[in-house]
Order: C-alpha cells, then structure tokens, then sequence
C-alpha cells in the first residue's frame, strides 16, 4: 500500500444522514490542496496584523513574491517533465477558491491559462487565528473581503476563467466582521466537503488559506507553506494527505489514474510498485483517539496566514 497520512475529521456517527449517503455513493476526489501565495500582510510582524482596527490589511493582496510563487506554480504544473509525480499525473477538472484577493489572484496566476473553471466558495474564507480574540470580537482585517462589485472592478481579478455564480446566489456580505465559533467555522467546511462530494469532477484544486487548510486536514503540527500543493485523497469530510511519490512508484500511479478517469477503482493486490524511502519516512496514521487534539498550530511571525 502506498503510504499516507489517514485522518478521520470526525466519526461517523457525527455526520448527517444526507453526507454519509453521498460518502457511500460518490467517488473519491483527489484533490491538489494549496494556501494562497505570500501576501503583501505577511511582512508585517504579529502585532501589526493582529490589530482589528488595522484597515491597511483588509483582504490582503499577493504581494510581488507571491505572484511569482504563483506564477512558478503554473509554470512547474505546465513543465511536468521532471516533476514528482503529483504533477505529471494530475490535471484538474475545476478550481474552487476562497473569495478573499490573494486567493483568487492565486487561482488565476496558476491556473487560469488552463482554461479550466474558477469557483469562489465563500467556505473557503479565512479563519481568525486561535488566541485572536472570542467568538464575537472583531474580526482580524485579513479575514474579511469585499463585495462582488469590488471584486469585479479589480483588474487583477480579471479572467475569463471565473464564474462569479457562487457570490452572485449569495449574500452581499459573504464574509463575517466578527470572530467566528468553532462549531460554525466546522459548519461552513462540512458545507464545502458535502457540495464537492455532489460534484461531477474527480480531480480539483483547492486554494484557500493557512487556518482553513489547518481545520480540513486536522493534523497537528502540519506545516502549510505558501503555494506549496498538498495532494490529497478526499471523501466527504475526510481529508488523506498523499506524500509525493518517487520514480518507483511512477508506473503504479499511471495505472490507478487511468482506472479511476475510466470509473473503474484501481488494483489494490498488484500492479504497486514498493514504498520509498521518502514514503516510508511519513509519520504513523494519526488514531482515532486523537481527534480531539488535531488542532494545527498557529502561524507566527514568519508563517502567517
């Protein structure tokens, strides 16, 4: 078996009647997982962008090093050639975003010459970090965006490649200028999981944030780098991080791709090739008893959200 980390979000018995439906009839998403380029906010230090009246750091944009993060990105999906095999075999059908600039000028900057579709979800948003403030307080400035008309007027955000439907079915203020509980911030993902497990598409990217990244794969410690893809294995709300695999592997992967793009589950008894180094190196499965303790940590100065 290839190894990776198996991460349960929540037990069964936890999710709605209509989710552990359409866990048992939808195929698995694979998913590239990616947090947004380096923002022009990142180089400010803790306290100037823990201030909720720092206006300055409202929906942040990419700074310059962060569109060229972004832009290396498309230019290392296109190469392929001497890529780890994440990117030669990975092609996504659709792109679901947060709504917030930096995420959706990522989007765009990596993959909008694909040609494929850019959805922003506003489940993607970003979440207040931990020790910010309670449920209520105002929100940290990053965390909240702007209106469709303003996005619409940015020409930064300008791209054949974006369906706006998403902002348009919704409220003006799809945002929250308050900090938000953790019970509504599971709420809003469980939405998103449940929406993509309903989609037709088998392989998307998903570009959001440091914090939302941090709640949808519930691993502790987990480092979450600017425009670094993480692929994963996504079935409902359960999140399973693939490591990269290495030249061994390359012709098992190949097969299981073109399994699971004709609808047929891959082989599981053969055709695989033996583990690597790198993949043998992987931390053990994380227990079930640990659920509760699955809590990432919070960036600081010099890994922010």
């Amino acid at each position: 078996k290839h190894a990776r980390i198996r991460v349960r979000t929540s037990p069964p018995s936890a999710l709605p009647a209509r989710t552990s439906l359409l866990l048992l009839g939808r195929a698995m998403k694979r998913v590239l997982l990616l947090r947004h380029g380096e923002s022009q906010a990142q180089a400010y230090g803790r306290k100037e962008r823990w201030r909720a009246d720092n206006v300055l750091l409202r929906d942040a944009v990419l700074g310059e090093q962060g569109e060229g993060q972004a832009q290396a990105l498309a230019a290392r999906l296109e190469a392929r050639g001497d890529e780890p095999t994440w990117a030669r075999f990975f092609e996504p059908e659709l792109v679901v975003c947060s709504p917030l600039t930096r995420a959706m000028q990522t989007s765009i900057l990596a993959f909008g010459a694909t040609g494929v579709r850019i959805l922003p979800r506003p489940e993607l948003r970003e979440v207040a970090p931990r020790g910010f403030g309670p449920a209520g307080a105002a929100q940290q400035p990053e965390c909240t965006g702007r209106t469709l008309a303003e996005l619409r007027a940015d020409e930064r955000l300008h791209s054949d490649a974006v369906d706006w439907e998403p902002l348009l079915a919704g409220p003006e203020m799809w945002w929250s200028e308050a900090v938000e509980a953790e019970d509504a911030v599971e709420a809003r993902l469980l939405s998103l999981c449940t929406w993509l497990a309903e989609r037709p598409e088998t392989y998307l990217a998903v570009v959001c944030h440091y914090n939302v990244i941090q709640r949808l794969l519930r691993i502790k410690g987990f480092r979450v780098e600017n425009c670094k893809p993480i692929f994963c294995e996504v079935c409902g709300r359960d999140w399973n991080v693939l490591p990269e695999k290495d030249e061994e592997e390359e012709e098992a992967l190949g097969t299981a791709s073109g399994a699971i793009r004709a609808g047929a589950p891959p082989n599981r008894r053969r055709g695989r090739a033996p583990r690597s180094a790198a993949a043998r190196a992987q931390p053990a499965p994380v227990r079930e008893r640990d659920v509760a303790e699955r809590v990432g940590s919070e960036p600081g100065a010099r890994d922010p959200p």
